[in-house]
C-alpha cells in the first residue's frame, strides 16, 4: 500500500505540474482534473470517502468545468501562447528551500508524532475523513477560509466576465473607427 501511496504522489506532482507548465489552458485544466482525481484516490485509501467525493464532484466537476467554461467564452483556441508572468529567481529559491525543509521535518519526526502534530493535541473520537470529524472543522475552525475561498472564485469569475465585456466593447469602438 506505501508504494501505491508513493505512485499516486508522484503521479499528482506530475499532474500539478502539467497544470502549471502546459501552455494550452484547456489542457491544463484537463491536467487539473487528473490532479483532483488523484487526490481523490488518495482519500480513498485513507478511508476518507466522503472527501474523495466532495474532490471529484465540487473540485473536478464544478470548478473545473467554470475553468472550461470561461476558457470557452474567451475564445482561447490554445494556438495563442499565454503570457508567462516571470518571478524573481530569488523568491522561487527561498519557496524551495522551505518547502524542502518542511519535507524534512515530515520526514525526520515519527509518524506518532505527525498525528499528534494534526490534531495539535486535541483527544477526537471520530474517525478520519468522517463527515461529522469535516463538517465540525470546515464550520468551526476553518469556517473563515472556506467563505473567503468561496468568494475568491466569485470575484475571480465576474473579473474574467468584466474583461472580456470591457475587450468586447474596445474591438466594437476600433472597428467603427476603422470603418
Amino acid at each position: 500500500m506505501e508504494t501505491l501511496v508513493i505512485c499516486l504522489g508522484l503521479i499528482a506532482i506530475v499532474t500539478a505540474g502539467g497544470v502549471i507548465s502546459l501552455k494550452n489552458p484547456v489542457y491544463c485544466a484537463v491536467s487539473l482534473i487528473g490532479h483532483m482525481i488523484t487526490l481523490a484516490t488518495i482519500f480513498i485509501l485513507l478511508n476518507a470517502e466522503f472527501l474523495a467525493m466532495v474532490q471529484v464532484i465540487v473540485y473536478a466537476g464544478a470548478v473545473v468545468v467554470l475553468f472550461l467554461f470561461i476558457i470557452a467564452f474567451l475564445g482561447t483556441s490554445g494556438s495563442e501562447e499565454v503570457n508567462k508572468v516571470t518571478v524573481d529567481r530569488k523568491v522561487i529559491l527561498i519557496l524551495s528551500v522551505i518547502l524542502v525543509l518542511e519535507i524534512l521535518c515530515m520526514l525526520t519526526l515519527p509518524e506518532k508524532d505527525l498525528i499528534k502534530t494534526a490534531y495539535m493535541g486535541q483527544e477526537n473520537s471520530l474517525p478520519f475523513g468522517s463527515i461529522e470529524l469535516l463538517s465540525h472543522e470546515l464550520f468551526s475552525r476553518f469556517l473563515i477560509p472556506f467563505e473567503l475561498a468561496s468568494v475568491l472564485l466569485l470575484i475571480a469569475a465576474v473579473g474574467i466576465l468584466a474583461l472580456v465585456r470591457r475587450s468586447k466593447k474596445h474591438n466594437e469602438m476600433i472597428k467603427e473607427v476603422n470603418d
